[in-house]
């Protein structure tokens, strides 16, 4: 038994309203500090006879530690999960599989008398191709807690996905990034929305009448799994069937060699693709031993990729951000580390990322590189394209004149400490590899 006190130990800066326990790292790996009163609770919990079903449908592996803490009356360890994403960055197809892990763990908890307290979009992560629900702490005992709380699930996470189901992507987007002290705000509960979806309506009125809330919720989950929010290809711009972007194969084939044998030079980590038109690159870096971010523009995109990973059990994580606006930290006392911070990867990938901010965004060359620079954390790949290249088609009006390789590699050389261009002839494309 390691004895330890909370002077040795890391809490979690987001884990600080919880009375059921506080979430520790120490030597790389995740804890949770039970207060006395709670021990007989969380213990009579995982010695139940089916603990290993709800682990399956999605709770996060747990087991009692060797370690103690002071002031603690039990120490639970987590298995850990590397890479947190927020609510804000998963797509529509994402959205829907949370929900509907959500509903399968929580129809196996409360076959035996438990139920999830806490149904905040943060609680579940996705991690090596599967849905986890991280908050160990939420589950609670029905006699005490009630039971399932429809009316939050409704407006955080149900009634998006309802909207995105209709075409409203927009509108289902702005929703699910609404946030005020941990829900949606009152737009959701509007007195001219509360009743929408109207089947979820009036599943919630038959759960206020029925004791038996493992068949409510598997009709909740059947309604889910109904809500289709697949995205249609016509919206995608440059991704074509199972998310292969449309280009040169000579190009693509090269330019895949180069970056499978960088990937080789570093000890794998994390990768991150910074404008993902494919997952033919964090294949390649999965392939090596890498986990795997694939950062897209809009959600779309993100669902299109996401999909075909789940067809191919893929572990790549797709996700939506804005890359010079990326999630700033949030949650009490800002808690949850930025993007930044949070996917600071030993590898970032920028194939379609220089012009594209350039055209869109009209920036210039050195808050490109800042943003790559910040993602990065040993080698940043990035790819830089010519004025002349067909692909711009004389898109750069005349007041870029600064747009060169030589004012690009000027830039990137304020941010990293070597540098090194790359060849992929016989195209004009330049692979500008930066170290720190």
């Amino acid at each position: 038994m390691t004895n330890l006190t909370s002077n040795e130990v890391q809490f979690d800066g987001a884990s600080v309203v919880d009375p059921a326990g506080r979430v520790f790292q120490y030597n790389n790996r995740i804890f949770r500090a039970i207060p006395g009163e709670y021990v007989d609770i969380y213990k009579n919990f995982l010695n139940l006879g089916n603990i290993s079903e709800i682990f399956a449908a999605g709770l996060i592996e747990t087991w009692v530690s060797e370690i103690s803490l002071e002031g603690y009356g039990l120490v639970l360890e987590h298995k850990k999960i590397p890479d947190i994403s927020c609510w804000s960055e998963r797509c529509s197809l994402m959205a829907k599989d949370a929900a509907i892990t959500t509903c399968k763990l929580n129809i196996e908890l409360a076959k035996n008398g438990y139920i999830t307290k806490d149904l905040g979009h943060d609680n579940i992560q996705f991690t090596n191709g599967e849905w986890v629900w991280i908050d160990f702490g939420s589950v609670a005992p029905m006699e005490t807690h009630g039971s399932f709380r429809f009316k939050p699930f409704r407006s955080e996470s149900i009634l998006p996905i309802w909207l995105w189901s209709k075409g409203y992507s927009r509108l289902a987007r702005a929703l699910y990034l609404e946030f005020n002290d941990g829900y949606l705000s009152q737009t959701g509960n509007n007195k001219f929305l509360h009743r929408f979806p109207l089947r979820y309506h009036l599943i919630q009125r038959k759960a206020k009448k029925n004791t038996d809330i493992v068949s409510i919720l598997h009709e909740l989950l059947d309604y889910i799994e109904g809500l289709d929010v697949s995205p249609k290809i016509s919206t995608l711009n440059g991704v074509g069937i199972n998310g292969k972007f449309n280009e040169n194969s000579s190009l693509n084939n090269k330019r895949a060699n180069v970056i499978a044998n960088l990937l080789d030079t570093v000890n794998p980590g994390l990768f991150v693709d910074l404008a993902s038109h494919t997952s033919r690159y964090a294949e390649l870096a999965i392939s090596r031993g890498y986990r795997a971010i694939s950062i897209h523009k809009n959600d779309e995109s993100a669902s299109f990729q996401y999909a075909a990973g789940k067809k191919n059990k893929s572990s790549n994580l797709p996700l939506v951000i804005d890359l010079l606006e990326p999630t700033p930290p949030w949650g009490y006392s800002f808690g949850v580390p930025s993007a930044y911070e949070r996917f600071h990867a030993e590898v970032t990938l920028a194939i379609d990322v220089v012009h594209r901010l350039v055209l869109e965004k009209h920036v210039y060359f050195e808050p490109i590189i800042k943003t790559i620079a910040s993602f990065t954390k040993k080698i940043a790949i990035i790819e830089f394209i010519p004025k002349d290249d067909p692909l711009l088609n004389n898109q750069l009006s005349d007041d870029k004149e600064w747009y060169s390789l030589s004012t690009f590699i000027q830039a990137a050389k304020k941010q990293f400490n070597a540098i090194e261009v790359l060849d992929l002839s016989p195209s004009i494309r330049k692979l500008v590899i930066c170290s720190k």
